[in-house]
């Protein structure tokens, strides 16, 4: 039984050569097909992430705008005059619109309450 060395001893250089060559060539391609593969990986964990973060900071904001709607509210029903009750009542549709807007984007979004895994649709 012949071994490798064996059959690499009775084949000129050019062969020896041309057969590291192929096996770095078939290296360097596998080793491209995973780089690849994992910057591919590496984009989707990252688009998942921005959009977390999105979602994170638009929840904050609609947090912030539950408050301001509870307090602008306070501030109409405690006024003294007219022109705070004016401006309480603009302050107060401001936050409400800001409140109505988060509200549609979160309805919009195919993430499911928890935001661990897409809503399933039906």
């Amino acid at each position: 039984m012949k071994t490798i060395g064996g059959f690499l001893r009775d084949r000129p250089i050019a062969v020896k050569l041309g057969l590291v060559t192929g096996i770095a060539l078939a290296s360097l391609a596998v080793t491209g097909v995973v780089a690849a593969v994992s910057l591919d990986q590496a984009t989707d964990r990252a688009l998942t992430l921005q959009s977390a973060a999105l979602h994170a900071q638009a929840q904050m904001e609609a947090d912030m705008a539950h408050d301001a709607v509870s307090s602008d509210l306070l501030r109409v029903i405690v006024a003294t005059n007219a022109a705070e009750r004016q401006s309480a009542t603009e302050d107060l549709s401001a936050s409400s619109e800001m409140l109505r807007d988060k509200l549609v984007l979160f309805r919009s979004t195919d993430v499911s309450p928890s935001g661990r895994s897409p809503r399933s649709r039906r």
